[in-house]
């Protein structure tokens, strides 16, 4: 398993690479697990796009961890912004980008959300993890090139006030529950 260091395979009973995760792909490697090692096993996830699979699955074998309701907040940015908002925390405001439809007016449709959040903006999938495939906008020439980059006609976007600030990030583990 190319990706993690013998150290920190010593600390794994077993460790089992997928070539595509799935519910099924899992549940045939589960189902061999003895049950005394399965009540002391964890899933572990590294990858965001995953949690709410490896949730499921850890429902699925009664397993300790984050389960798929905790997760649910989390699975678009308009679901998260809401909760926050709900939590009393300020959140940007976000505008729902459509990139079909405005095509044929696409720099008219960047003057108009330019407008709208007072200046340069985000732009970034509505669903999903990490930066992929999210860009500043500061003229109609970064929206141009996102266009052609990265935008998908299957998935969805939002558009939100570009805030200059600093950047906290908290990397965590929880131990024993």
């Amino acid at each position: 398993f190319p990706n993690i260091s013998k150290k920190t395979a010593s600390f794994f009973y077993s460790i089992h690479p997928f070539n595509e995760i799935t519910i099924d792909a899992c549940s045939e490697v589960i189902s061999k697990i003895n049950e005394i090692i399965l009540q002391n096993s964890v899933i572990v996830c590294s990858n965001e796009k995953l949690l709410m699979l490896c949730a499921k699955l850890r429902e699925k074998y009664c397993m300790n961890g984050a389960k798929p309701y905790q997760y649910a907040v989390f699975e678009s940015k308009r679901n998260t912004k809401q909760c926050l908002s709900l939590s009393g925390i300020k959140v940007t405001e976000s505008f729902d980008f459509n990139g079909i439809d405005t095509s044929g007016n696409l720099e008219e449709y960047h003057q108009f959300i330019f407008k709208l959040h007072n200046g340069k903006y985000v732009i970034k999938p509505l669903n999903g993890g990490g930066s992929e495939d999210t860009a500043i906008i500061k003229c109609y020439n970064d929206l141009f090139h996102w266009y052609q980059v990265s935008f998908k006609v299957n998935e969805q976007y939002i558009t939100e006030k570009f805030v200059d600030a600093d950047l906290y990030h908290c990397d965590s583990f929880i131990l024993n529950g």
